[in-house]
């Protein structure tokens, strides 16, 4: 497992308030760059004038998943359900890897590394996908507060919506809200998170967290996100109703759990 970097992105006209995406599973690679641009282009249009910074890990890339294809291609040559079956396996088992890893850099060096990069400024963090994994990791395992963190937006986020002891733990640990942005239709989270788990049991990324706390505020992005197979890689397109949900929160208004995006844009 290779040690994470904090890297600033672009340098806003506000220095004290920070942006921390930390992205997810396959966000390497030169695929996983152009989408930082994508993502980064999105919260400027949101009206973010902070720094912004990313935490890199080791997410993996997409062409990871083209080779395992291409060696289930070549081990079972013609035997195309063989060949379909070995790409599920292999394809789980780095989905496997990949989560460990998020969950132990998390555990390591999310919170350390937080604190001695933005000591006394404000950050808010933006997690996707196993990205929200490595921060959960973190949070939970923090023996304090983490006191740069104001607030946590997750986005699709492979994390179980269950253990209510360790939701009040996490959220505990930051000075701000909790944000779960989810979508019913995450194709990635319906399969490879069940099959990873080896449960029926569903992540946060697709339906509410259940414990409920007044830090903890859940919104239903499917009709912003959508329904096509390649979705989990569009939960920028949420980032708008994000920081428009962070500021009624932050005010007090509007902090219900709302099923309906239109609600808060």
């Amino acid at each position: 497992m290779e040690a994470p970097t904090i890297t600033e992105i672009s340098r806003g006209s506000d220095s004290q308030r920070v942006l921390l995406f930390v992205r997810g599973y396959l966000s390497e690679g030169p695929r996983g760059r152009c989408r930082d641009r994508e993502w980064l282009t999105v919260a400027r249009r949101s009206g973010w004038r902070g720094d912004i910074y990313q935490f890199r890990w080791d997410a993996s890339e997409s062409a990871a998943i083209v080779a395992r294809a291409l060696w289930a291609m070549t081990r079972f040559r013609g035997d195309w359900k063989l060949i379909a079956a070995g790409t599920v396996a292999s394809t789980v088992h780095h989905w496997l890897s990949v989560r460990r890893c998020a969950e132990e850099t998390g555990k390591q060096y999310f919170v350390p590394y937080v604190e001695r990069h933005f000591k006394g400024r404000e950050v808010t963090v933006v997690a996707h996908s196993a990205g929200a994994r490595l921060v959960f990791s973190g949070l939970l395992h923090a023996q304090e507060i983490c006191k740069p963190v104001s607030d946590v937006i997750f986005l699709g986020a492979a994390v179980s919506r269950g253990h209510r002891k360790d939701w009040a733990t996490v959220v505990s640990r930051i000075n701000g809200v909790l944000l779960n942005l989810y979508n019913p239709y995450d194709w990635i989270l319906t399969i490879l998170y069940r099959l990873g788990q080896l449960t029926t049991r569903d992540a946060c990324g697709r339906y509410p967290i259940l414990l409920e706390h007044p830090k903890i505020h859940n919104y239903d992005v499917s009709r912003i996100v959508g329904k096509a197979l390649s979705n989990h890689e569009s939960y920028h397109e949420a980032l708008p109703v994000a920081f428009s949900a962070l500021k009624k929160a932050e005010t007090g208004v509007g902090t219900e759990l709302s099923s309906n995006p239109l609600e808060i844009e």
